[in-house]
């Protein structure tokens, strides 16, 4: 039989391939013999893995067909990997530690082999996995560009939300603020994510900033956030829409998605802002695979959740927000094969994704949030104590004209349903009812089963999601129903104009409350520099009491008084939390200092009186105490 070049190359290739996984499993085995669980080196292996499957391409079909090897090198491996995993524990202990010290090279050898044993029949395990996953989402992506490229206008649509979404956070990126955690990370630099199991944050974090050293690159990272809220409504854009050419009424009626009061806050994040957005493109993606195979979209489903996890679990409420809804839509036109089908596929899908996490990844935390939930007993009443005050928080930062638009988007909803639906009208009135409060719930994501959840605008993002969701739907079926519910699409393009306007509100009350700030930094700077109390060689007792509290211009605003900025906007400079005096502490080059809390209780005398601070103190001791200057008198 005469060989040809290419079966010759495809060889070579495939020698060369087997002869990586050989080496790096071996590398892998025997670093995990001396580190128990090295998960640095299975990352690293994982890595090259996937690298070399995506530059070495084979014919799958052989490999697709030996399922029978497959299960012989899972149960090889499955009994290899338990033999190993058994001796692994037992070096958890102290004494088994010094006796395996303490055992010869020969004996340490023949605990050794269990372990690259268990790395290699896992490499090649792996290996072939991973080379129909490659296979799979190869044509699945020749099919979902395939699809694509039966829209119209699909890339006016993007570059116009890009466009959209840029011109909202302008102010944000001109008031060049650093916002809460900012100021941490810009002054140290370290990531820190790893403490609420951002472990994902933290890799793309230096990957982003090409260093582990976390420097300022804003607004890069702001941009980079725009276009991943991009990708993501436009995925919304083309789930929720049945019209293969994309208006610009979807475009307008997604823009709560990005834009809203409660993720412009994450927007202000210098560094975590493209995490918040990834999780959002994260949540929706699946979308784009519905009509895939089960196995493929469910595993799309579980990274998703992963991915989420893994960067900012606020968003875990937006893609059941995102199937029900959609599941909705398909029992409207007695999909019943379909709808069921999609139910379940991804609540196992979604399910499975937080197993794992919760097993594999998630530590428990307790500090201003924690990570216990409601016990069984509990839960009920937990959850709609927790429902009422995130409902209470959107009741009284939202402008009442917001609500009143949301209403009435909510009614349009329920409407078109009733107007489009194939089953009984009163039937659908309730169910379409019922999917709208569900969904608005579910928006909040896993927070509402927490014991201690984040009452914060950063948490509730996926609220805005969901009124974008919402609005496109309701966008879409006004084609078919122009007449008896015109007033929908009028609603979605007043209700996103209203938070697009908002947007440039909240950008510059920012820069007005940093101008503010600094002055008041600059007053107290000035006045402990001409202090001799604090102009020794000593080391001093510094403590910080008070506020400055919101700049009188802000104060003036309703947004402010009776709306969204009064959780928005951050002091930054009082002494009831730790990041309100931070800047005040490592920004201007202080030294011989020492932050303490307890001065408060010590009669010192005043060294210095003024209208906007107190400072009072002795030799070894300093307390500033700052005054709060209220609204402007008219």
């Amino acid at each position: 039989m005469q060989i040809s070049k290419d079966n010759i190359r495809l060889n070579g290739k495939t020698v060369l391939f087997n002869l990586i996984f050989l080496i790096s499993s071996l590398n892998f085995g025997a670093l995990s013999f001396f580190s128990i669980r090295n998960y640095r080196g299975f990352f690293i292996f994982a890595i090259i893995m996937c690298v070399i499957s995506i530059f070495f391409r084979f014919e799958f079909e052989t490999i697709r067909k030996s399922i029978s090897v497959y299960k012989v090198i899972a149960t090889i491996f499955i009994v290899v990997l338990t033999a190993d995993t058994c001796y692994g524990t037992l070096l958890i202990s102290d004494k088994a530690q010094y006796l395996a010290s303490s055992m010869s090279l020969s004996i340490r050898t023949v605990f050794l082999w269990p372990t690259i044993i268990s790395g290699i029949i896992s490499a090649y395990f792996i290996q072939y996995l991973v080379c129909i996953i490659f296979d799979h989402l190869g044509n699945e992506l020749k099919r979902l560009q395939d699809r694509l490229s039966e829209y119209q206008h699909i890339k006016k649509a993007f570059w116009t939300l890009v466009g959209i979404y840029l011109i909202s956070i302008s102010a944000i990126i001109r008031a060049d603020v650093e916002y809460i955690d900012d100021m941490r990370r810009k002054a140290d630099g370290y990531p820190g994510w790893e403490g609420f199991s951002r472990y994902l944050a933290n890799i793309l974090s230096k990957v982003i900033n090409t260093n582990a050293y976390l420097a300022d690159i804003s607004p890069m990272t702001q941009i980079i956030a725009v276009f991943l809220l991009a990708v993501a409504s436009l995925i919304v854009i083309l789930t929720f829409t049945n019209n293969k050419k994309l208006s610009m009424w979807s475009v307008i009626a997604v823009l709560p998605l990005g834009i809203s009061p409660f993720f412009l806050e994450c927007l202000s994040y210098k560094f975590d802002a493209p995490f918040m957005a990834l999780t959002i493109l994260a949540s929706v993606f699946p979308l784009l695979f519905l009509g895939t195979g089960t196995a493929f979209y469910v595993a799309t489903v579980i990274v998703s959740v992963f991915i989420t996890c893994t960067t900012y679990q606020a968003a875990l409420g937006i893609f059941p927000v995102s199937i029900i809804l959609l599941t909705f839509i398909k029992w409207l036109h007695k999909d019943e094969k379909d709808y069921l089908r999609l139910a379940a596929l991804s609540a196992f899908g979604y399910l499975l994704g937080l197993i794992i996490y919760k097993v594999l990844i998630m530590r428990s935390f307790t500090a201003y949030v924690s990570s216990e939930i409601y016990s069984i007993r509990e839960m009920p009443v937990g959850i709609l104590s927790n429902l009422c005050r995130y409902l209470t928080f959107i009741y009284h930062d939202f402008d009442k004209k917001w609500l009143a638009l949301i209403l009435v988007m909510a009614i349009s909803f329920i409407v078109l349903s009733v107007v489009k639906s194939k089953r009984s009208k009163w039937v659908t009135a309730v169910v379409s009812m019922l999917a709208v409060v569900i969904t608005m719930c579910l928006s909040f994501g896993l927070y509402i089963v927490f014991v201690l959840p984040l009452f914060q605008c950063r948490a509730m993002y996926g609220f805005g999601v969901w009124l974008a969701i919402l609005a496109v739907i309701c966008t879409d079926y006004q084609k078919d129903c122009y007449r008896p519910v015109q007033v929908s699409r009028a609603s979605c393009l007043a209700l996103s104009w209203c938070f697009f306007v908002f947007s440039f509100v909240y950008g510059n009350a920012l820069a007005e409350q940093q101008r503010y700030v600094d002055f008041r930094t600059e007053m107290v700077l000035s006045e402990l520099n001409r202090l001799p109390e604090f102009n020794t060689d000593e080391v001093k007792n510094i403590q910080i009491t008070g506020t400055v509290g919101a700049s009188p211009i802000i104060q003036n605003m309703p947004q402010y008084n009776d709306g969204a900025l009064k959780h928005l906007i951050q002091t930054t400079f009082a002494g009831d939390w730790e990041f309100n005096t931070f800047r005040f502490y490592n920004y201007y080059g202080l030294q011989k200092i020492n932050v303490v809390t307890n001065l408060e209780t010590k009669n010192l005398p005043v060294l210095s009186d003024s209208y906007y601070e107190t400072i009072r103190g002795d030799n070894g001791n300093i307390l500033v105490e700052l005054k709060e200057c209220y609204k402007l008198v008219h």
